[in-house]
This record gives structure tokens, sequence and C-alpha cells, in this order.
């Protein structure tokens, strides 16, 4: 009993009950979610104390001497930790109470405990005969030579057994983990994090080896973000860099293929842009390779031999449209050819270890991946569907790509056989994107986001008002003309739903049965508050109109067209519909009478990524795939007109709103205001007096899921509670390939 409760003292896994507990990273999971809830260092000692006492009381004086030894805290931090530890088991297994409180006592725990996991020891040397020097020398030389090749040729065969017993073993191990998986009732991780602190680090990169890893840290009280560079094993010292200026980031790190070097984009206040090279030891200071100013979705990559960047398409000048190779040494731009419409934007290129081809993600608001030889030539789509694309990465075979996507209300890391375009394996993480992998060896790096979205209400001179409590995901809220109804997205049934409530916040949300949300588009109602647009899928993954009634009842409508519908949208007329469609990798908006068996064509644009219908001025905003801004267009006449230049960007080409009185707000981050709103459309004295910048929050972050407005000028946007991101390192060895690579280069080296 007592060698037991000393291996639960020093255990790195224990399973409590139905949770798993990793104690070094201090998360717990269980089978009621799959959300990993992670506790303070305090907590997880009482924890600990608790599991070691085998369900036995433990005195408050006793967890307050243990944990907290060098000081006199108060019974407060001891509840504190309490209270955190039953809020994880709770939320993680809600099936029973963990931790039982003993009054004018102590605690103790109520379920069973038991060790998964102890640390390594080392073995014991054995030992071995020694051969007297007398004896060992009297022996003719020609006996000592056949005696040290007899035990040379015993060694290499047990060498050569343990080799295959080893690969036996690791293929075995394939096999049975599928069926495991099946049996296990708590979550197993095929990953683990490297980094854990509160502020957000992204961006990862793997140098060709494996063996260190570079990353961005964002450090919110300074403004900046800095890279570090760190070996990829845990509690590992780190460097920095580059000494980053105030208020700069950054980011987008990517190794040299000799893994001297790091590529890097470096992000200044005022606007400017620098492409940097640096020494991965960061002994030296960097050196600006060009000038990226006019940079939107800056994505580069290393050539096979390191001396040219492959670099995306980041600027409307001549020659910088579309995938560039830009040379270091002579800094030499050249462009690649190959088929492309002006105003395409190819995002994330990526060149194959080996040099061959290079994949890149087209138009990624919406998403198409494509491959093509690294020098240019013919495309080859990749996956015929579209996607939010959160990152992309080849693998070391050269054949394989892993790719972050947006699926339901979280990104996915999604493995595809270039040799076979379509079909794609999810890696098991939840939360992930930006994957990295290494050059040489099948290693994956990749960010997993800690988030958590609410819904707040901004009235005009009110403080903002938290409405429909999060439990999980709450986006793209919409509200009805009058400010009483509300639509949105949540989690909070465990899928991605559709709930119906008041816009006020009381009463209890309703789900809304039968329809299967495409969550990147929120719900639009009609003026009269009547009815709503909403795009789903059905069970073959086609994507479905349907129009809501305000008793939440789902009606699909009969859209003439033949490929996914992206958005619709009501006009003044109550027989005409506006419906986005896709056309390609870009968006075609028609306009349609719907009065007509079927439904009659009366206007279309092509190049369309988002659009909303202006009340005030009887028209139709928009924004374009190929450039910023916003833009409006009449649909009797035909002709359109620029709104605004700048704004929206071509990323954040859905956050932003048209009010009852024509005023244009769009959502964005500002300085010091992490929620900001700027008019898009100011009279002369609110652009004079400042009045066309608002900052609703200095503090959190607004998403990117949209936000809605009443006439009474009231606001509805989702916000980011809880934000951040860690850095997780998993091996790819899902193929015998994968494994007979690794260990051949680790054999190797």
């Amino acid at each position: 009993m007592t060698s037991a409760l000393s291996a639960v003292a020093t255990a790195i896994v224990l399973q409590v009950g139905r949770c798993r507990v990793e104690t070094a990273s201090r998360e717990i999971t269980g089978p009621s979610s799959p959300r990993v809830r992670r506790v303070t260092p305090k907590a997880m000692a009482v924890l600990r104390l608790l599991a070691v006492a085998g369900g036995q009381v433990v005195t408050r004086e006793s967890l307050l001497a243990g944990v907290w030894p060098d000081s006199a805290p108060t019974d407060d931090v001891l509840t504190q930790a309490v209270t955190q530890l039953r809020k994880a088991f709770a939320a993680a297994d809600g099936s029973e109470p963990y931790i039982e409180t003993i009054a004018r006592s102590g605690y103790r725990l109520l379920v069973p405990v038991a060790v998964m996991s102890l640390p390594a020891t080392p073995d014991a040397p054995e030992p071995g005969l020694r051969p007297t020097e007398a004896g060992f020398s009297a022996e003719p030389p020609r006996r000592r030579r056949r005696v040290l090749r007899r035990w040379l040729l015993i060694a290499l065969a047990v060498a050569l057994v343990l080799a295959i017993a080893m690969l036996s073993w690791l293929l075995w191990q394939q096999r049975s983990q599928a069926q495991a998986a099946s049996s296990n009732p708590l979550p197993v991780r095929p990953y683990r994090l490297l980094t854990s602190s509160l502020e957000t680090e992204t961006h990862p990169a793997l140098s060709p080896a494996g063996d260190q890893l570079a990353y961005t840290a964002v450090n919110s009280q300074q403004e900046r973000s800095q890279i570090f560079v760190r070996k990829r094993l845990a509690n590992s010292p780190l460097h920095a860099l580059s000494d980053t200026p105030l208020q700069a980031h950054d980011r987008l790190p990517s190794w040299s293929p000799d893994g001297s070097q790091i590529a890097f984009a470096r992000f200044h206040a005022d606007g400017r842009c620098q492409l940097m090279l640096a020494a991965a030891d960061g002994q030296q200071p960097p050196v600006e390779l060009l000038d990226c100013s006019p940079a939107e979705l800056l994505s580069f990559d290393f050539s096979a031999d390191g001396r040219t960047l492959v670099i995306g398409s980041f600027s409307a000048q001549p020659g910088r449209a579309g995938i560039a190779l830009f040379h270091i040494a002579e800094r030499r731009w050249q462009p690649l050819d190959y088929p492309r419409q002006p105003g395409d934007l190819d995002y994330n290129p990526r060149i194959s270890p080996d040099g061959r081809w290079l994949v890149f993600a087209r138009n990624p608001q919406l998403g198409r991946l494509y491959m093509m030889p690294a020098g240019g030539g013919a495309l080859q789509p990749l996956d015929p569907g579209l996607m939010q694309i959160r990152g992309l990465s080849w693998l070391s075979d050269s054949r394989h790509i892993v790719v972050g996507r947006r699926i339901g209300m979280e990104a996915r890391l999604q493995q595809l056989d270039t040799r076979q375009p379509g079909v794609w394996r999810d890696l098991g993480v939840e939360d992930a994107q930006l994957p990295a992998a290494a050059r040489q060896v099948p290693m994956l790096a990749f960010m997993q986001r800690r988030a958590q979205t609410g819904l707040l209400r901004y009235g005009r001179d009110q403080p903002p008002q938290r409405i429909y409590p999060s439990v999980g995901r709450e986006l793209a809220p919409a509200l009805s003309a009058d400010g009483q109804q509300l639509l949105l997205f949540s989690d909070r049934s465990g899928v991605p739903a559709v709930w119906q409530g008041r816009g006020d916040g009381r009463g209890a949300l309703r789900l809304v049965v039968g329809v299967q949300p495409d969550v990147r588009q929120q719900a639009v109602w009609d003026r009269q508050g009547q009815h709503a647009l909403l795009i789903g899928q059905d069970q073959a993954q086609r994507s479905v109109l349907y129009e809501l009634s305000g008793a939440g009842t789902a009606v699909p409508l009969p859209v003439p067209v033949s490929s996914q519908i992206l958005q619709a949208a009501y006009t003044d007329s109550a027989n005409q519909l506006l419906v986005l469609e896709r056309a390609d990798d870009r968006g075609r908006l028609r306009l349609f009478d719907r009065d007509r068996t079927p439904w009659q064509e009366l206007a279309r644009l092509d190049g369309v990524s988002q659009l909303r219908w202006d009340r005030s001025r009887g028209r139709v905003l928009f924004t374009r795939f190929d450039r910023p801004g916003l833009f409006a267009w009449d649909t009797a006449s035909g002709q359109t007109a620029v709104v605004n230049t700048h704004w929206p960007t071509r990323w954040r080409y859905r956050s932003w709103e048209v009010s009852a009185d024509g005023s244009i707000w769009y959502s964005q981050i500002a300085a010091h205001c992490r929620n900001a709103l700027r008019l898009l459309n100011p009279q002369p004295q609110q652009r004079d007096s400042g009045q066309d910048l608002r900052c609703l929050d200095r503090r959190l972050a607004a998403s990117f899921g949209g936000f809605s407005s009443a006439e009474d000028g009231a606001l509805l946007m989702a916000v980011a509670e809880r934000e951040g991101g860690d850095i997780g390192l998993m091996p790819l060895f899902d193929t015998a390939e994968a494994q007979l690579e690794y260990f051949s280069k680790r054999l190797i080296l």
C-alpha cells in the first residue's frame, strides 16, 4: 500500500475517477467534455496530497503546510484551489462529486486513483566479467582475434534482432492503438504541448532535423511580439532571435534548409513591413531582405536549396500579384509562370522538401488548394471543395501535406496524400492550426488555440451587457431590426447548432432543430423580423438556403444554383432575394425573383466576397476578393461605386455591418484598443472630430464571426472572453514508411 501511494506522489499521469490528470501540464480531461481544463500549480499540489491520502481525510492544516510551506496563507487560498479542482472535475465528468468537504476538519477524495504513467528511471548496470590482466595477455594473439570476432558477430546479431523486434512492435502498436481508442474511456492525446504561458504563442516552425523550434510569443503589455528559439525537449532553454522594437511584431519564422538561418516578417505600428533574415543562434542582428510594406497576408517559404524565397501574393504592384521567387544573394525578383486570373490571392506557398512541387491556397477567404511544379506550370487542384485554411505544410516524405482547416467552429489538422486528392485524414488534434513540419523527419509542430467567446450587447451611453453566458463558443449573432429577436451559432449542445432567443438576453435559448449551419455566415432577418435566411448543409454536405420563421421552423428554399451557396440577403422587395454562390474560386452575386417558378435571375455581379443590403439607400454593399475596400452596387442600373478604398481588408472581409441609418461600421484592432469600430462612411465633421473611430473594449477583442445592430443603435457582438495559444508537437508515425524513415535517420545521425 505504501509503495502504491508513493507511486501516486511521483506519477506523471493519474486516472482520478473517470478523469485523466496530467500532472506536468496540470491538465484535466474526462468523458463529459473533450475540452482540456488546466488548473494552477497550487491546485495540482493539493490534488496530489489528496490522492496520496488514498481516500482518507487530509486536514486543512496539513494541506496548507504541504502546499504553502514557506508562507502564512489564509484559508481562502486553499478554498480557491479546491473550488478550482471541483469545477475542472465537474466539467470533465459531471456524473458525481470528486472532493468532499469535512466540516471543521479538511477534505477527502471520493473517487479511486490509479497510476497511468511513472517517470522513467535509469536501469542499474549489470556487473560484467572482466578478465585478469595476466590471463588476458597469456592468450595467443590469433585466439584473441577469434574471440573478439565472435563477440562482434554476436553483438551485430543481437542488434539486428532488436531492430526487427522494434519495427514489429511499432507496426503492432499502430494496429492496437486503433482498437484501444474505441474502448478507452479517457481521451489519449497524440501530442504534447511545449508551451503553457498565459500569453499567446503562435506561428511555430521546426528546424529541418526537427530538433529545434522557433515560434512567436506575444507580449500584450509591451504591445510587441518576439520570435524565440529553443530545443524541442521539454523545459529546454530558449533565446530571442532578435531584439524586437517596441510596438513591433516579429512573425512567420521560416528555417533555411540547412538550419543555420531563419527568415521572418517584422510588422511596425505605422504599417511598415520588413522581410528579415537572421542567424538561428541569435548571435548576429538580422538584416532586411526587402520592404513588404504593401503586404496583406504576407506568406513565404525557402526553396529546397535555400538560395531563394518563394513569396505569395502580397501587393497589387506589377510582378508582385502572383507567386514569385526572390533570389536572396542578388535581391532579385523572378515571377513564376502559371495559370491565374487578375486579382487572385495565392497564399501560403510551400515547396516540397525534395524541391519538386509547390502547393498553395488560392483566395484563402474561401480556400482552394493547388499543386504545381516548383518552377511553375500547370495547376492540379487537390480538393474540389472550398474551405477556410489556417496554414499548410509539407511532410518530410514530399508526398503528404498537413492543412489547418476550419471545420464547424474550430480548426482541425488534417493530412492529405497528394496522390489521392480530396481524401482527408484527421490527426485528432482539437482547435489546432498553423502546422509546420520538419523537412527531414516525420515531426509536426502546430498552434493549439485557447478560445472561448461570449456575447456582449453595447447600447448607446450604456455599459456593455453580457447576455446568455457562454459555455463554449457563441458566434455570429444576428439581431432583428427591432432588436427583439436573436439568432446565433453555439456549440453548447456539443455540436455547432443554431439557437434562437431574445435580443435583450432574457428567457432561455431555444435550439433550432433540423439545421446543420454553415457557421461562417450569420443569419439575416427581414425588415419585419418575421423571417430569417440561413445557410446550412444537408446530409450529403451540400449547401442549402433555409428560411426560418419567428417560431423557429426552417424551410429549405428552391434556389436555382448548382454550386455552393455562400451567403443570402433580403432586399426591400418581398419577392426578391440576393444569393452569393461559388463561381470557381470566387463568388458570384445574383438577384432573383422568387415569385417565378423556377426563380428568375434579374441581375448578377462577379468577384463578390461578402454583401449587405443597405436599407437606407436601397443598394447592395459588398467586398471583393481581388482588392481591399467597400463598394456599392445599384441592381437597377448595374453601376458600381467605391465607398471606401482601404477597409475592410481582404482577410477581415466579414467584420462589418450597415446600420438602419446607413452608417457602415468596421470591426478592427486599433492602437490601445482591442475592440474598435471604424466608421467607413463618415461625414467630414465626424472625421475631423475623431468620431469615426469608437473604442468598445480595450481588453477583449471581437471575434471574426461578425456582429449585428438594431434600429435603436444597439450592437451585439461576439468577443473573446478567453484567448491565447500554445505550441504543440507530435510525431507522425501513422505509417510504416514514416516509422522506417524516422529510425533510419536516427541510426544514421
